[in-house]
């Protein structure tokens, strides 16, 4: 069970399972209350949040950026 605790704290799932389920809710809510396709710039918006923060990550844990 450690190996699956471990798995789940890990920053990058959870940021990856958060941005996954805003895609879904965001695709649900189009078609339920819109009615209408999700807008193209309105379903990159998790994904580019995502890739930022994933960058964000990658580089405070490397110590490229000095802690003020």
């Amino acid at each position: 069970m450690g190996k699956l605790t471990d798995f789940i704290k890990n920053d990058h799932i959870q940021l990856a399972c958060v941005s996954g389920a805003c895609i879904i809710i965001l695709a649900v809510f189009f078609k339920k209350f819109m009615h209408e396709p999700v807008p193209s710039m309105a379903a990159a918006v998790p994904a580019l949040i995502f890739v930022f923060a994933e960058g964000v990550i990658v580089k405070v844990k490397k110590g490229l950026w000095s802690k003020v």
